[in-house]
C-alpha cells in the first residue's frame, strides 16, 4: 500500500470523487483517466448505497443510479484493483458506508481490498474496533471524518485510531448543500495542527475554484464530490477540467 500522507509532500492536492457505476463502469473508467491525467494522486472511490447518512441529494442520485445498474461492493473493489494495476501510484480511498462491509464479511473485505484507504462515515469512535485491527493488519487507513465543531479530547482520541490524512468537514450539513467558508474551519484546524502531522482534507460544500485557493491556503488538500457529479451530468467537461486544474500552491 502506498504512505497517503506522502502524496501531500510536494503540493497541495485536489481529491476527485468517482461513484463507481454511475453512468456505467466504462464512464467510471474514463473518469478514472481524466482525473489522473489532470495530477490527482489521490482518488476518492464512492461505493453506491441505498441509505447514504452523510451525503446529499447530487451524490444521492448518483448511488441511485449505479445500484440500478447492479453495482456492488465487489465491483468497486474490483475497479480499485484494475486501477491501481494501471497507475500504481496514485493512492484510492474507499468511501463506504458499513453495512456493505459487514455483509460482505470484514476478513474477507480486507483480504480483498487493495484500497490504501477507507473512509466509514457511519463508524463513529466507539465502534472503530469493529475495523481497526484488519485494517491495522493489512496496511489500510482509517481515514477519519472531524467535524468542526468536534471537541479537543475527542479529536485527540480519533486521531490516535486514524491514518494517511484528516477529512474535515468544513460545514455542519450533508454533502454538496451548502458552501463552506474557511472562517468556520479554522478554530478546529487550529486544534488539528496541535495534535497530529496529518495532513488535513477539507470536504463538503468546495464548489469552485475560488474556494479550492482559499481552503488551500490552511488546508493541504480539498476534496470535490457533488460539483464533479453535476458537471458530468450536465456534460460540462469543461468546467470539470478548469475545476481540476485549479492551480495547486505548493507547500
Amino acid at each position: 500500500m502506498i504512505n497517503i500522507s506522502q502524496q501531500f509532500e510536494e503540493s497541495k492536492l485536489i481529491i476527485p470523487y468517482i461513484m463507481v457505476g454511475d453512468g456505467g463502469l466504462e464512464q467510471s473508467c474514463a473518469l478514472l483517466e481524466l482525473y489522473v491525467q489532470s495530477g490527482c494522486k489521490v482518488i476518492e472511490i464512492g461505493v453506491p448505497f441505498s441509505d447514504p447518512a452523510a451525503d446529499g441529494e447530487t451524490i444521492q442520485l448518483a448511488a441511485i443510479r449505479a445500484l440500478k445498474k447492479n453495482i456492488t461492493l465487489t465491483d468497486c473493489l474490483t475497479f480499485i484493483q484494475s486501477g491501481k494495476e494501471k497507475y500504481p501510484d496514485i493512492s484510492f480511498i474507499l468511501m463506504t458506508y458499513i453495512n456493505p462491509i459487514i455483509h460482505y464479511g470484514i476478513n474477507d473485505f480486507f483480504n480483498d481490498s487493495l484500497a490504501d484507504g477507507i473512509i466509514v462515515p457511519d463508524m463513529p469512535l466507539e465502534e472503530y474496533d469493529i475495523l481497526y485491527q484488519q485494517a491495522k493488519s493489512s496496511n489500510t487507513a482509517i481515514v477519519p471524518l472531524i467535524a468542526i465543531d468536534t471537541d479537543f479530547s475527542r479529536m485527540k482520541n480519533i486521531l490516535e485510531k486514524s491514518d494517511g490524512f484528516v477529512y474535515v468537514i468544513t460545514l455542519k450539513g450533508i454533502t454538496g448543500t451548502q458552501d463552506a467558508t474557511i472562517t468556520q474551519s479554522e478554530d478546529a484546524v487550529k486544534k488539528l495542527r496541535y495534535l497530529t502531522n496529518l495532513p488535513l482534507v477539507a470536504g463538503f460544500g468546495i464548489k469552485t475554484s475560488q474556494q479550492i485557493n482559499t481552503f488551500h491556503n490552511t488546508f493541504d488538500g480539498v476534496v470535490i464530490a457533488s460539483q464533479l457529479i453535476k458537471h458530468i451530468q450536465n456534460e460540462e467537461y469543461g468546467e470539470l477540467e478548469r475545476l481540476l486544474n485549479t492551480k495547486k500552491t505548493v507547500i
